[in-house]
């Protein structure tokens, strides 16, 4: 996982699986050789290409192209348009003795000047699948041809008289073939879709905006100048003075500000500058004169910006400059632009994006295309989630707890999922845990606002259970919001006002499954009641003794709790990893000779088990010894 971890740090710095090698177009000569045609092919994308399918996608004759990539676009067609005026057949194998999808049959074309030959697989290069029909070229063949099928039965047949420019489906073991005349061409766009060109700068429009940190800055001049109201939107500038793009964008927001202006846009150019030049760039804005407002960027906005390449565009990279922000008239983020911007581009966007509390996957996708799907709604939780998830890796606390709070007003108890209430008190618990020293009052509130969330959280997963006591994953989620809550005292109480709610288990499975749900989520005390009542009714479950004897040294009886432990192991298999829980559980309750006893059988069962090597080593027990 680490090596993985490293892999994806190094994509996120730009880097490539395949160093950004272009894709490639062979042609067979014939004689045996190949040659490079990529170029006049068309296919000449530096994408990371993964997968590819070959398919009559637009049913004229010939195969087009589906190409899988990592990186964006995701997925290419290539569309081919070459009349050569060649003929074509194809076939799709409907095994029954054989598998329904004849993997693994022979098909060959006879009564050409040599037969082709080729064989149904089930994919069609690495992470591809093709629809299943089978592609022959027969060139300027215009005769009939016949075909003959090994099937993986073991069953040969042969179909003649078969046509060109024709699909034919062939069933195992019925003569008659079905024949099914090409489709017709697909409907595409009268116009050929512009290619797409990756570089470091462009714009991308956020599909859910999150509301700005940023709500106001001082000027060079110490004036405040505020990001929201007013019904205009904000466009927060980086800049410096020593950057020439930077300055050459400046002079373009000079010419074209009654364009600007009638389109709504107010401008703030933030500096970043080094506080000893901070004066020099202050001068250099004045003496310009320029219609909108400037002044030294705040403490953490470069955090803000790195933050936004990194969720938004899964990047790390450092600001380039000029790099700016767009905010509208609600106070959302919803686009960024990295490199200078055209005004005419920049004015749209400020109309297009005026009041957008959420922005249409078509205007957030950074390239023109055809959109083929149905869009959804969605908030700006998960994107604000992830913004503050990341700044508290960056120790950016104050930026954190500002998306952190975006993120808290817009849960809907009865549709955001528990799992997401949980990664919000988990970063407020992170921002508390990281002011504590300097701002203790604050870092108090944050924590309060985690354990209010899960508080609420578990009630309500309590009250699912309530109505389906049997449903795991709703336990494990339960266990893992309630196991979050930091004040033991009111996970107690939650836990206990839950049981009390659940309904009498009417058999003695239903008995043993709440005593097992109860004990996974370490809850030993109200899982004790169950386990004796699932052993009592079924004294043959040693799944249920071994739980009760563990829960029973949890909670401090250790004479009675290794009774049950060991009647248990006596009758289960050799079980390496409970002998090790046995352990950990000794070890808890203070009985460390009893411990090492566990552990080391734990590792004659299974010598790699790491959980008791590593007991042993915080035992400080000898693991040579084991052996002996």
């Amino acid at each position: 996982m680490n090596s993985w971890s490293a892999l994806q740090a190094q994509l996120r710095l730009g880097r490539s699986w395949s160093g950004h090698e272009p894709d490639v177009a062979m042609i067979n000569s014939g004689s045996g050789r190949f040659y490079d045609i990529s170029y006049v092919a068309g296919v000449l994308y530096s994408d990371d290409a993964r997968g590819v399918v070959f398919y009559d996608w637009d049913g004229d004759g010939d195969l087009d192209v589906w190409l899988r990539n990592r990186t964006g676009p995701q997925l290419r067609f290539l569309l081919n348009q070459v009349e050569t005026g060649n003929r074509s057949l194809q076939v799709r194998l409907v095994g029954s003795s054989s598998n329904r999808d004849a993997i693994g049959a022979r098909v060959e074309v006879l009564g050409l000047d040599k037969p082709l030959i080729e064989t149904v697989r089930a994919g069609s290069g690495f992470l591809a699948q093709g629809p299943g029909w089978i592609f022959f070229g027969l060139g300027q063949h215009s005769g009939p041809v016949s075909i003959r099928v090994r099937w993986p039965s073991g069953v040969v047949e042969t179909h003649s008289g078969l046509s060109a420019n024709a699909r034919y489906v062939i069933t195992e073991g019925k003569k008659e073939v079905q024949r099914l005349d090409l489709e017709q061409p697909l409907g595409w766009p009268a116009k050929r879709i512009p290619e797409a060109h990756f570089t470091r700068t462009g714009s991308v429009a956020l599909a859910y905006p999150p509301r700005s940190p940023l709500t106001g800055f001082r000027t060079f001049d110490n004036n405040v100048i505020s990001v929201v109201g007013a019904g205009k939107a904000t466009l927060i500038n980086f800049w410096a003075s020593w950057c020439a793009a930077c300055l050459k964008e400046m002079e373009v927001f000079q010419e074209r500000r009654s364009l600007l202006e009638d389109a709504g846009v107010q401008i703030v150019a933030l500096s970043l500058d080094d506080p000893k030049d901070m004066e020099k760039a202050a001068n250099l804005f004045r003496e310009k004169g320029y219609w909108y407002q400037a002044g030294p960027a705040p403490a953490g906005v470069t955090q803000l910006f790195q933050a936004l390449q990194r969720v938004i565009t899964d990047r790390e990279q450092d600001i380039v400059l000029p790099s700016s922000i767009l905010v509208n008239s609600k106070g959302r983020i919803v686009k960024i632009y990295t490199g200078p911007i055209d005004p005419a581009e920049l004015a749209a966007d400020a109309q297009r994006f005026r009041n957008a509390e959420a922005v249409s996957y078509h205007l957030a996708v950074p390239w023109k295309g055809v959109w083929d799907g149905v869009e959804q709604e969605h908030s700006a939780l998960i994107t604000s989630l992830r913004l503050a998830e990341y700044l508290t890796t960056l120790r950016a606390y104050t930026l954190a707890a500002s998306f952190a709070r975006d993120a808290l007003e817009s849960v809907r108890p009865e549709v955001t999922p528990a799992a997401t209430e949980l990664r919000i008190a988990n970063v407020y618990y992170s921002i508390a845990d990281g002011i504590e020293a300097d701002a203790p009052i604050l870092a108090k509130l944050h924590a309060s606002r985690a354990q209010s969330l899960l508080v609420a959280s578990v009630s309500r997963l309590g009250s699912a259970l309530a109505a389906a006591p049997y449903e795991g994953a709703l336990w494990e989620q339960l266990f893992k919001n309630l196991n979050a809550i930091r004040d033991e005292a009111v996970g107690d109480k939650l836990i206990a006002a839950i049981v009390a709610r659940l309904p009498d288990p009417a058999t003695p499975s239903e008995t043993w499954r709440l005593g097992l749900f109860l004990f996974n989520g370490t809850r030993y005390r109200e899982a004790k009641p169950y386990l004796e009542r699932a052993l009592a009714l079924d004294p043959s479950n040693a799944n249920a003794d071994y739980c009760l004897g563990v829960s029973l040294i949890h909670l401090g009886d250790v004479a009675n709790g290794l009774k049950h432990v060991n009647a248990a192991l006596e009758v289960l298999p050799p079980w390496d990893q409970a002998e090790a829980q046995v352990a950990e559980s000794l070890r808890q309750a203070g009985r460390r000779d009893l411990a090492q006893r566990y552990y080391e059988r734990a590792l004659r069962i299974n010598p790699y088990n790491a959980d008791a090597a590593r007991g042993l080593r915080e035992l400080g027990s000898n693991l040579a010894s084991v052996g002996n």
